[in-house]
C-alpha cells in the first residue's frame, strides 16, 4: 500500500502545480483540487 501512496502523492503534486492553461482550458473560476 505504501507504493499506491506514494504514487498518489506525486500525482496530486503534478495537479497543484497545473493551472488550467497548461491543459488548454480557459483561465477563470475556482479550482477544485481534492
Amino acid at each position: 500500500m505504501t507504493t499506491m501512496n506514494h504514487f498518489g502523492m506525486t500525482v496530486r503534486g503534478w495537479r497543484e502545480r497545473m493551472s488550467p492553461r497548461d491543459s488548454g482550458l480557459t483561465a477563470g473560476g475556482e479550482r477544485r483540487i481534492s
